[in-house]
């Protein structure tokens, strides 16, 4: 199944054509050239023949849980959260935005159920490619294969820094945080920072009003 086209017909995704689309896919080549310089036109047209450019709304489900993450999508702007398992407690696992690969990990590799969410929380413009493309690419390009390694190596490396924070206190994770993604807090609510670290908002309140006062001091 193509797993956003349910969203169109209900209002919240569209595809993105013309001007627009050029510049989406441009900015995505040049992306792909700081990984590999020499990525050949035959796999620029092909990524293209295979990709669809598409909007999102806000409030738009990318992934249900239980569902299989059948696409990967590159974001170019937005903002995208993984929220875990359903529970009394939102309790989010990451945000993506503009310049991430929005998928849901596990699910996405294994073409397994998730046991994640993909919420939109703001209009999110991506280029959206399925999983039977991606494979078909590795393929039958291998220079591809060599940026999806290098795009794997940069999640992993991300993922590694989370982990690190495991055992801070709340005002170190959040230092952490505000060091690694200095922009969150313009970008992404209190609430759901909160919901990311397993704190109420109030705590985030107060711990970032107290870095303020030590800052001026």
């Amino acid at each position: 199944m193509r797993t956003w086209l349910h969203l169109a017909k209900v209002g919240l995704a569209e595809k993105v054509s013309g001007k627009k689309e050029a510049r989406m896919f441009a900015g995505l080549f040049a992306f792909f050239k700081t990984l590999l310089p020499d990525i050949s036109n035959e796999l620029e047209q092909e990524i293209r023949k295979r990709c669809v450019v598409v909007r999102f709304k806000k409030g738009a489900q990318l992934l249900d849980f239980k569902q299989v993450c059948g696409h990967c999508f590159f974001a170019v702007k937005g903002l995208v959260k993984a929220v875990r398992e359903p529970g009394k407690v939102e309790r989010i696992n990451w945000f993506m935005g503009g310049g991430d690969v929005i998928i849901s990990v596990q699910s996405f590799f294994t073409q397994t159920p998730s046991n994640e969410q993909l919420v939109v929380m703001k209009t999110t413009e991506c280029i959206a490619l399925h999983n039977d493309d991606l494979q078909w690419i590795y393929k039958n390009y291998i220079e591809f294969n060599i940026i999806g390694r290098l795009l794997a190596e940069k999640y992993y490396g991300t993922c590694d820094e989370r982990a690190s924070w495991n055992g801070l206190s709340v005002a170190d994770k959040l230092e952490a945080l505000l060091k690694e993604y200095p922009n969150i807090l313009q970008e992404v609510p209190k609430v759901a920072v909160a919901a990311f670290l397993g704190v109420h908002v109030a705590t985030i309140s107060r711990s970032v009003n107290s870095r303020s006062k030590v800052k001026k001091s």
